[in-house]
C-alpha cells in the first residue's frame, strides 16, 4: 500500500513539473520560400500592356529586365533562382 501510494504521489509530482517546464513554441511561417522573378516580371509586363498598348520587342524587352531587376532587388534575401 505504501509502494502504490509512493508511486501515485510520484507520478503526480512528475507530471506537475513536466508541466511547469512546459514552454510554448512558436512557429515562423513565410508566405513564399523563393520568389520566381522572371514570372513576377512577365506577370507585370502583361498587366503593363494590357493598361498601356503593346510594346515593341526591344520595349518589351527593356521593361521586362526593369520588373526583373526590381524583383530581385526587392528580394535579396537568399531565394531559389531559375538560373540554378
Amino acid at each position: 500500500m505504501k509502494k502504490m501510494i509512493f508511486t501515485a504521489l510520484s507520478v503526480v509530482a512528475f507530471s506537475g513539473a513536466a508541466i511547469a517546464k512546459t514552454e510554448e513554441v512558436k512557429e515562423v511561417k513565410k508566405d513564399t520560400l523563393f520568389t520566381n522573378c522572371s514570372t513576377v516580371a512577365q506577370d507585370k509586363l502583361e498587366k503593363y500592356e494590357k493598361d498601356n498598348g503593346c510594346l515593341s520587342g526591344t520595349g518589351a524587352t527593356l521593361m521586362y529586365k526593369l520588373f526583373y531587376d526590381r524583383c530581385v532587388s526587392d528580394n535579396k534575401e537568399a531565394h531559389i533562382s531559375e538560373n540554378w
